[in-house]
């Protein structure tokens, strides 16, 4: 068997294992792309609860003992030689997901008697690179890609943060400065800027790699102000227009809360995904908040997994635990 005919057996063997473990001992749904590495993804995993998607983790997965490497330096861990030029090739794609990204790694079974095994780990984590061996992603060997691994793989998706562990934001006196109680209305002046918001495309740089922009549509605007909403959440959210724009600023992490996958029929689709960014704000003139505020995120996939568009929007902005004190 040639080397090129040996590496496609691995793979393949190596998809089929991680497809049995989402599927059979997960239960979950495993999402395969038809792609040869080219976009350096190979599947999705998604998490499903009452036959609803609600999450879903971008895979690359690889196969074989051609990979591995036995170093002394990093005995605690796997080490696949994947080559420098790959991995700075890939590595800010991996980075520039929407969502989290792992690598599993399958040990093909060998011997009468052995078993596949399979680890995995985080490529968003620094902790997966060195600086020694630019050529290596080194993987955890206490992280076995089985049953015990779904939990803590859906943690990477930012669920269940405690309100006592989110960031801070201090506002400054200049946070009702967007708010006329002169000539217009608080509801023309706050739509001033968040059009200004809309327009300028400089006005808001996310602290999160994966937003390259994040759209203030009418679609967000409509949601705040609809008709159905009481008179009081309405104004809230106006006045924390600017506090949605510092959170956006300084919070690089968030949570999916809510999740569809809509298949395309020919192993591609579209997510649509609602992402909530939280943190405890300090305001000048009022009591502390934790304040939450709602995105919007749409992603293309295709069949080949060589293509991936995401476009993200504001959706709302408010005050979650109102009229209780703060977790300290």
């Amino acid at each position: 068997m040639n080397h090129s005919r040996k590496i496609k057996v691995s793979r393949d063997a190596a998809m089929r294992y991680t497809r049995q473990i989402v599927q059979e001992e997960w239960f979950c749904r495993w999402q395969t792309l038809d792609s040869e590495n080219d976009d350096a993804i190979d599947g999705l995993i998604l998490y499903e609860r009452k036959s609803k998607v609600t999450d879903a983790i971008f895979v690359q997965v690889k196969g074989g003992k051609g990979y591995r490497v036995d170093s002394t330096n990093y005995p605690n861990h796997i080490c696949l030689n994947l080559g420098i030029e790959y991995i700075n090739l890939h590595r800010s794609r991996w980075d520039s997901y929407p969502g989290p990204v792992i690598l599993v790694y399958v040990d093909p079974k060998s011997g009468t008697g052995k078993t596949d095994q399979a680890w995995w780990t985080d490529l968003k984590n620094p902790a997966s690179y060195t600086v020694k061996a630019k050529s290596y992603i080194i993987v955890p060997k206490d992280q076995k890609f089985d049953i015990s691994a779904k939990k803590n793989i859906h943690l990477l998706t930012g669920h269940r943060h405690q309100e006592s562990k989110l960031p801070n934001i201090e506002t400054g006196n200049d946070l009702l400065s967007h708010i006329s109680l002169n000539e217009k209305s608080i509801k023309r002046s706050a739509k001033e800027y968040y059009d200004k918001l809309r327009d300028d495309k400089v006005a808001l740089l996310p602290a999160c790699k994966e937003f390259t922009d994040i759209h203030f549509t009418r679609v967000g605007w409509k949601h705040i102000t609809r008709k159905t909403r009481s008179l009081q959440r309405i104004i809230q959210s106006l006045i924390l227009l600017p506090v949605a724009k510092e959170l956006l600023e300084k919070i690089d992490n968030y949570q999916v809360v809510d999740y569809l996958f809509k298949p395309d029929g020919s192993n591609g689709g579209v997510l649509y995904q609602t992402l909530l960014i939280r943190g405890r704000v300090t305001f000048s003139f009022r009591y502390p908040a934790v304040i939450n505020v709602i995105l919007r995120r749409k992603i293309v996939v295709s069949g080949e997994g060589k293509y991936l568009e995401s476009k993200v929007w504001f959706y709302s902005v408010y005050e979650s635990r109102r009229k209780r004190e703060l977790i300290r």
